[in-house]
């Protein structure tokens, strides 16, 4: 679940593979708490508000996903 959850919240990896490309979710909120426009901290906060549930929403259907495959078995 660690290594689920370093997956969909990385930052340091697309900003080295992809530089040019457009940023992830991730990205983009590092950038906008970052930024000397104050404004762009509540958008970075509801960024990572999303990010927390998208994440929490990935190991609960990484659980999910295990609880029905034992109960197959």
């Amino acid at each position: 679940m660690a290594v689920l959850a370093y997956a969909s919240a990385s930052v340091e990896m697309p900003l080295i593979l992809g530089p040019n490309t457009p940023p992830t979710l991730a990205v983009s909120i590092i950038q906008w708490f970052n930024d000397v426009d104050l404004t762009l901290r509540i958008k970075a906060s509801a960024g990572a508000l999303l990010q927390l549930v998208l994440t929490a929403g990935l190991v609960a259907f990484w659980l999910g996903g295990e609880k029905n495959y034992q109960g197959n078995i």
